[in-house]
C-alpha cells in the first residue's frame, strides 16, 4: 500500500486538474477528475465539496446532494456544504434521498449560516424511504390518524419516530409536507389525550414530545384542533410554581399545552430566565430556559426600539394590528449571500457606474421588514460599507428582528418604528431602497412607491415586490367564497379555513395552496389568505408608472428555470427584456413569477 502522502499527493494531482477543467468549463471532465481524487483519498471533505460544485454543473443533482452530505459527514464544521446542500434541496427535486448519509444531514441541520429549511425536507423524504415514516404517514392518511398515532405510541416508541435525524429536522425547519401534517396531527392528538404520564419516563417518548413542541411553535400552531383535543386542553392547568421548583408531571402537563399555545398564553405569563434552573428533566429545562431566554430578549429590544414617525394612517394602523398578533414571516434560519455577491448582481444588471458607491459607505433602506429575515441577509450581502435602517409597523415584528440579528451579530443593521408614508420626515436619503411584499399591503400602492422615491439619493437604486394579479387570481377568488371566514376571523376559524382548503385541494388538485411556502405556519397563512388589506397589480401598470416616474426597469428577480424558460421563448430580447414581452409571457405562463414581482429600478 503506498503511504499515506503518496496518496494524498496524488489525490491533489486530481483536484488540480479538476479545478483547472472546471474553470475552463468542462465541467464533465472536472467530474471524472474529483471522483478520482475522492477515490483516491475518501476521508477529505474539500475534494467530496468540490466534486459535489462539478456535479450540480453537470446537472447530476442526486450525486451532489450525496457529496456534500459524505462532506458534512467527515467534516461536520464545513457550513459551505450545507448552504450548497440547503440550495440544492430548494431548488431540484432530489430523487436518490436514501442513501444520503444521515450524520452529514444531520450536522447541515446544525449549520449557523444556512437555510435550515429545504434541509429539513430532505432530511424527513430520506426517512420516509430508510425508515418506517413512509409507511406510518400512509396508514395515518388512510384514515383515523389520531387512532392510529395512539397505536404507535400506546406501549413503545417506535424506532423511526426516535430517529435522531427525523427529531432534529422536525426541531430545524417548517414542515410544508401535507402528508406528514396529517401523521404529526396524529401524534399531537395522542401525546395529549391518550398517552399516561408514566410512558414519558420513556426518554424517545418525551424526546418526541419535545421535537414536536418545537415543531408547534416553529408554525405559529397553525394545525387545527379537535373538540377532544378543546376539552383536554381545558383540563390542563400546569402551576409555573410547581414546574420552576421541579414537579415533573407538571412540566409534563406544560408541555402538552405548549403543543398548542405559547408558555404566555397557558401559564399567563412568560417564564422569566431565573426561574428555570430547577426545572426537571434535563432536556425539559432546556427547552423552557430556551424560551424564556428568546421572551427576555425580544422584550428587551422592543423597550429600545427607536420609533421613528407615528403610525397615523387608518391602513397602516390596520395593518399594524395585523403583524403585532402574527409576525411575518415565521422563520429560523437564513443563508449566508456569498460576500460581494449582491455588487457584482447589480453591476451586472446597472452597470458600473450606478454600483460605484458600494466603494464607499453607502445607506441601505428596508421599508418594512417584517421579521427581519430580508434585512439580515441584505446587511449580511451589501457588506461592511452599508449602513442599513430597516423599519416596519409592527414592534412585535422588529422585536424578532433584532433578536435575530444580535445572535448573528449583524453589526451594520438599524432596525425601527416608522410608516413608509411619513419618510419623507426622517431627512434621509439613501443609495437603495428596499421594499418586497410591502406596497400592496398599503391603502394606495403607487402612493407608497412615490414616498419611497422621496427617500432614494440621486442615482440610487429601488428593489421592489408587489404582488401579481395574474398570479394571484385563485386567492383573490376566494374572498367572495361563502365560506370566507374574514380578514379578522379568529386563529381557531383560520386553523378550520387552512384545513378546509387542504382538504379542497387533495380532492382538486391545481388550485396552488399546497405549493405555497406561505400555507403552512399560521402568520403565514394570515398573510397569504387572510390579509386586511390588499392589491394586485399588472406587468401593464408596473410600466406604465416606471414611465410617468422616469424610473428605468432594470429585471425582475427569478429562478433560473423561468429565465431559461423565457430566454427559449424569445431568444432575440436583450436583457432585462421589455415588459411589454414578461406581459406576454406571464399571460402563458401564469405561475411565471410565484405570486409577487421582484424587479430593480434606477431613477434616469
Amino acid at each position: 500500500m503506498a503511504p499515506k502522502t503518496t496518496r494524498q499527493a496524488k489525490a491533489a494531482e486530481w483536484t488540480e486538474l479538476g479545478i483547472g477543467a472546471a474553470r475552463s468549463g468542462d465541467h464533465a471532465a472536472a467530474v471524472n477528475f474529483f471522483t478520482e481524487a475522492c477515490r483516491i483519498d475518501p476521508r477529505n471533505a474539500a475534494r467530496q465539496f468540490n466534486l459535489a460544485v462539478a456535479l450540480e454543473q453537470t446537472g447530476e443533482v442526486d450525486r451532489a446532494a450525496a457529496a456534500l452530505a459524505t462532506a458534512l459527514r467527515i467534516d461536520p464544521a464545513l457550513e459551505e456544504a450545507a448552504r450548497r446542500l440547503s440550495g440544492l434541496a430548494r431548488r431540484y427535486r432530489i430523487e436518490a434521498v436514501a442513501g444520503l448519509d444521515a450524520f452529514g444531514l444531520g450536522a447541515a441541520l446544525g449549520a449557523r449560516m444556512a437555510d435550515l429549511d429545504p434541509i429539513a425536507r430532505l432530511a424527513i423524504a430520506r426517512q420516509r424511504q430508510a425508515t418506517d415514516l413512509g409507511g406510518a404517514i400512509e396508514v395515518a392518511c388512510d384514515g383515523r390518524p389520531a387512532e392510529v398515532a395512539a397505536e404507535i405510541l400506546s406501549t413503545r416508541t417506535p424506532a423511526f419516530l426516535a430517529d435522531d435525524l427525523l427529531l432534529a429536522a422536525l426541531e430545524a425547519g417548517i414542515n410544508r409536507e401535507p402528508d406528514l401534517e396529517v401523521l404529526l396531527t396524529g401524534l399531537r392528538h395522542a401525546l395529549l389525550t391518550a398517552i399516561p404520564n408514566a410512558r414519558f419516563e420513556d426518554r424517545a417518548l418525551l424526546r418526541l414530545l419535545l421535537a414536536l413542541v418545537r415543531q408547534c411553535r416553529l408554525n405559529g400552531h397553525v394545525w387545527p384542533v379537535s373538540p377532544a383535543e378543546q376539552t383536554a386542553l381545558a383540563a390542563l392547568a400546569p402551576d409555573p410554581a410547581r414546574i420552576v421548583a421541579g414537579d415533573v408531571g407538571e412540566a409534563i402537563a406544560l408541555l402538552r399545552a405548549l403543543l398548542y399555545r405559547e408558555p404566555r398564553d397557558v401559564l399567563g405569563r412568560d417564564l422569566r430566565p431565573d426561574e428555570t434552573a430547577g426545572i426537571r428533566p434535563k432536556a425539559v429545562r432546556e427547552l423552557l430556559a430556551a424560551l424564556a431566554a428568546e421572551s427576555a430578549a425580544e422584550a428587551e429590544a422592543r423597550a429600545r426600539l427607536p420609533r421613528l414617525t407615528p403610525i397615523e394612517d387608518a391602513v397602516s394602523l390596520r395593518m399594524k394590528g395585523q403583524y403585532e398578533a402574527a409576525p411575518y414571516p415565521r422563520w429560523t434560519s437564513i443563508t449566508r449571500p456569498p460576500p460581494g455577491g449582491i455588487h457584482r448582481a447589480l453591476a451586472r444588471i446597472a452597470g458600473p457606474e450606478r454600483t460605484a458607491f458600494f466603494d464607499r459607505p453607502f445607506d441601505v433602506l428596508i421599508a418594512g421588514c417584517g421579521t427581519g429575515r430580508q434585512a439580515i441577509q441584505s446587511a449580511i450581502g451589501y457588506g461592511p460599507n452599508a449602513r442599513i435602517l430597516a423599519i416596519d409597523l409592527s414592534e412585535a415584528s422588529l422585536a424578532y428582528a433584532r433578536r435575530e440579528a444580535d445572535r448573528l451579530a449583524i453589526a451594520n443593521l438599524e432596525f425601527a418604528v416608522a410608516d413608509i408614508l411619513k419618510l419623507d420626515t426622517l431627512g434621509r436619503r439613501f443609495d437603495v431602497v428596499e421594499s418586497l411584499g410591502v406596497l400592496h399591503h398599503m391603502a394606495e400602492p403607487w402612493t407608497g412607491f412615490r414616498a419611497l422615491l422621496g427617500a432614494l439619493a440621486p442615482g440610487g437604486l429601488v428593489y421592489v415586490g408587489l404582488y401579481s394579479a395574474i398570479a394571484r387570481a385563485p386567492l383573490a377568488e376566494l374572498r367572495n367564497a361563502p365560506d370566507y371566514p374574514g380578514v379578522d376571523c379568529s386563529d381557531d376559524e383560520a386553523r378550520r379555513y387552512r384545513a378546509a382548503l387542504l382538504a379542497r385541494e387533495w380532492q382538486t388538485p391545481g388550485l396552488g395552496f399546497l405549493g405555497s411556502q406561505d400555507f403552512y405556519t399560521l402568520g403565514d397563512f394570515r398573510d397569504l389568505v387572510l390579509n386586511r388589506n390588499e392589491h394586485q397589480v399588472t406587468i401593464a401598470e408596473i410600466a406604465g408608472f416606471l414611465a410617468a416616474e422616469r424610473l428605468d426597469f432594470l429585471g425582475f428577480t427569478l429562478e433560473p428555470a423561468i429565465a431559461t424558460a423565457f430566454a427559449a421563448r424569445f431568444p432575440d430580447e436583450p436583457h432585462p427584456g421589455s415588459l411589454d414581452t414578461w406581459r406576454i409571457f406571464e399571460e402563458e405562463s401564469p405561475r411565471a413569477f410565484d405570486a409577487m414581482y421582484r424587479f430593480w429600478c434606477a431613477a434616469r
